[in-house]
């Protein structure tokens, strides 16, 4: 499908694109939901990001916004079972090597030619995208890897059993869809930023998180069966250092919320230490993981990206 330009007013420094396209992933078959932020030029280099559970490429859209007024292309991909992309309602679509498939085709619309693009994944997104990276040994410019747990903890299994009870509750209206949003952020991801965010770019933020039934109810807006792969246990985790070690990446930054559970691990620890292409970052106020929704984080993001650029 042919992007789809859509100018947010006469005076906007950026462009904003959608489109959908068609992805195979192994047996399934099903579409995958894109947003594009550009300058005006139309040109520039180009930031893929990836969301976590849960999100969609809307996550992105402060950031995205600012990144292409300064002269970046944005590419947000909403992940399949999220937000706009197709829904499977079947598990193993979701499987590690589909996912992979996914983002192969993603790469090859957005990653052509010589030039190596940057990305920023979060949370579970930017675990995906480091086993596809390693998998299928992309070389890229600068990675920014926003608060991924590195090594097994109980509490992901907790976390993923806790999401499948939360897609089965129901909402009246819209504001109370967005009351558990905040409360589950300020509780679950130990988020205490929310003071810092313009309340229109979070109302933004949480409505892209809901859908509606139809029956006129609000449910939030991904898929159940995402959640269903079984539980996450020590034995079935990446080996991450190994992983790590592996990228073709010029650079390598590390962000993390200072409230996160996943900051202090021994793999972290060990990047920091052992890997001269690594650089760490803590977000003061920020819990699991930082939403980048507030200009002082932008410009963290900015800056690593344009420093290596401009070498």
């Amino acid at each position: 499908m042919p992007l789809s330009p859509r100018r947010a007013d006469p005076g906007s420094p950026f462009i904003h694109r959608t489109a959908g396209h068609d992805v195979v992933m192994g047996p399934h078959k099903g579409r995958l939901f894109v947003r594009q932020w550009l300058p005006k030029s139309g040109t520039g280099p180009i930031l893929i990001a990836i969301h976590g559970l849960t999100g969609s490429g809307m996550d992105f859209e402060f950031m995205a916004q600012r990144l292409a007024g300064a002269g970046w292309q944005v590419i947000c991909p909403d992940l399949p079972g999220h937000g706009r992309s197709t829904h499977f309602k079947n598990s193993e679509a979701y499987a590690t090597g589909h996912m992979s498939r996914a983002l192969a085709a993603l790469s090859g619309i957005y990653a052509r030619g010589s030039e190596p693009v940057s990305v920023l994944g979060a949370s579970w997104g930017g675990a995906a995208i480091l086993l596809f990276l390693a998998a299928y040994r992309l070389r890229v410019r600068a990675l920014i890897v926003n608060d991924i747990a590195f090594e097994y903890d109980p509490y992901l299994d907790r976390y993923t059993r806790f999401l499948r009870k939360e897609w089965d509750r129901r909402f009246s209206s819209l504001e109370e869809a967005r009351r558990q949003l905040m409360a589950r952020n300020h509780v679950l991801f130990r988020q205490r930023d929310n003071d810092r965010i313009d309340p229109n770019v979070m109302r933004r933020h949480l409505n892209a998180h809901i859908g509606r039934t139809f029956a006129g109810k609000y449910r939030f807006n991904y898929d159940r069966a995402f959640m269903r792969r079984g539980r996450i246990v020590p034995g079935s985790y990446p080996d991450y250092r190994t992983v790590m070690a592996s990228l073709r990446a010029d650079r390598i930054m590390l962000m993390f919320g200072e409230h996160s559970p996943f900051r202090d691990s021994a793999t972290v620890q060990s990047l920091r230490r052992d890997d001269r292409r690594v650089e760490y970052v803590e977000i003061p106020g920020a819990g699991h993981a930082p939403r980048l929704m507030t200009e002082g984080e932008v410009a963290i993001v900015r800056e690593f990206l344009e420093r290596r650029a401009a070498r």
